[in-house]
């Protein structure tokens, strides 16, 4: 049986530490400034704490109850369409299957217009304001970090749990391959990836030896043996080529 996604409202509460982490973001913060413009008047009045942060989204939350209970229930039935193959395209991509600990995964509609995963709680987040196409390569992507981290563990016994998170090269290599992944035919069948959303825009025009990195890889996943000699070839590429990835964080 595939797993299953079920979808809430995030709290809050829940990831306010998160919300501190993306304002302090030099990457993030003119997004979120953008969606929530009377934040930074807000935080002029209550600097950067937990205390001012959670007062405003908290009142934000309360605001748009309704809105963010209603988009809930429009994501939920959204991927509910495409759940079954979806799930059955990433094992047979990955040449893995789902771990017991997949067996039900939680995706919080949440303010926040960043969308990261909990690996140790198999849930991640999802932009309330995001548009059904917008949302579903979001759900697809953070997917595709569950699989892909189980199937490198495959590849590589000794890798670390820490390395899977920021700036390890593991991680790197994650938040990279669903710009290849996402775009196999396969899954293509099933939805069409936004390929404006489904990896960070410094990902898309990263450059290495004045070659775009993603077409490097698009050309290693082509002429691929299997997952593992890809994932194989492009950890080695990006090893090989770590300094010009510093920029990735």
């Amino acid at each position: 049986m595939h797993p299953k996604i079920t979808f809430t409202v995030g709290k809050v509460s829940d990831y306010l530490s998160m919300i501190r982490r993306f304002i302090a973001s030099e990457t993030f913060k003119s997004g979120i400034f953008k969606i929530f413009p009377d934040l930074d008047e807000a935080l002029s009045k209550s600097p950067l704490t937990d205390r001012g942060l959670k007062k405003y989204f908290t009142n934000k939350e309360k605001e748009k109850k309704d809105e963010l209970e209603n988009v809930r229930k429009n994501y939920e039935e959204s991927w509910k369409k495409i759940e079954m193959e979806a799930f059955s395209v990433l094992e047979d991509i990955h040449e893995t299957s789902w771990e017991e600990k997949h067996k039900h995964f939680t995706a919080r509609v949440t303010l926040m217009p960043v969308c990261p995963r909990y690996l140790d709680h198999a849930a991640f987040d999802l932009y309330f304001g995001f548009k059904i196409p917008a949302m579903l390569t979001a759900v697809l992507h953070e997917l595709s970090h569950f699989i892909f981290f189980e199937k490198i563990k495959q590849v590589y016994p000794h890798v670390e749990r820490y390395e899977f998170e920021s700036p390890h090269l593991v991680w790197k290599l994650s938040e990279i391959l669903p710009a290849i992944i996402l775009n196999d035919p396969r899954m293509q069948e099933v939805f069409k990836v936004d390929d404006e959303k489904v990896v960070y825009k410094s990902i898309q025009t990263l450059e290495i030896k004045g070659k775009n990195l993603l077409k490097t890889l698009q050309e290693f996943y082509d002429g691929r043996k299997n997952m593992e000699d890809f994932i194989k070839r492009s950890y080695e590429y990006l090893l090989e080529h770590k300094a010009e990835l510093k920029k990735l964080k």
